[in-house]
């Protein structure tokens, strides 16, 4: 597994007070979000988020996708997608 993967899904559970569910599948950080929060207030800010969390991890990016959602809806989210292929 990736260890900057590893360090974005320990700044997330670091940094969110809520009860978001975080695990991994495939290559992808799933994010399980419940149905009692804005679903659209979190895919509007979910970039903001990942930029602040970004200034905590200090090692090589990576590319990186997200899935979040729950029974309200689904997004995908991908950081350094100029990187995809190369590995």
């Amino acid at each position: 597994m990736s260890t900057y993967r590893n360090h974005w899904i320990e700044a997330l559970k670091n940094q969110e007070q809520t009860a978001w569910n975080i695990d991994i599948h495939g290559q992808a950080i799933v994010i399980n979000v419940p149905l009692d929060e804005d679903f659209a207030k979190i895919k509007e800010d979910f970039s903001k988020k990942l930029e602040n969390i970004k200034t905590e991890i200090s090692l090589p990016e990576e590319w990186l996708k997200f899935i979040i959602y729950n029974q309200k809806g689904r997004f995908e989210y991908i950081i350094n997608p100029e990187l995809q292929h190369s590995k």
